[in-house]
């Protein structure tokens, strides 16, 4: 697969994305952490079919969506590049793609989770004090 970027407004979501229910879930915080992070993960597209200005999203239906309120709250602007791995157009591989994505990863235990909260706030509190000092 290819890493490149491509304007937001060229993506669509694929059929083949197999997340179809709770895909607005989350989707402030994912928001709020692509606004003050960037894009964490590229999207999966490949070209639409008939249509060569466009790309179908295979996998990162919920980044599209949230690049997409950035975007209309006008955080990214209009023609806001979007990194993305380009991959074959064949449905099934798309499919097995957009499934892998979203079955394959572990949530973290929660006291991997209780610990970077610790640290994070930590850090913001260290900063607090600096400033006050």
């Amino acid at each position: 697969m290819q890493t490149t970027t491509i304007q937001h407004a060229k993506l669509r979501l694929s059929d083949s994305n197999v997340r179809k229910l709770n895909a607005e879930s989350g989707l402030e915080a994912l928001a709020a952490s692509i606004a003050e992070h960037g894009l964490l993960q590229p999207l999966i597209v490949s070209p639409a079919k008939g249509r060569k200005t466009l790309f179908d999203v295979h996998a990162g239906g919920r980044r599209w969506r949230a690049i997409g309120l950035l975007i209309e709250r006008g955080v990214l602007p209009k023609d806001h590049a979007v990194d993305v791995r380009l991959c074959g157009d064949e449905d099934a591989a798309a499919r097995e793609i957009s499934l892998a994505e979203n079955l394959i990863r572990e949530a973290m235990t929660p006291a991997d989770e209780a610990r970077a909260y610790r640290t994070a706030l930590g850090a913001i509190f260290a900063v607090k004090s600096v400033r006050r000092g």
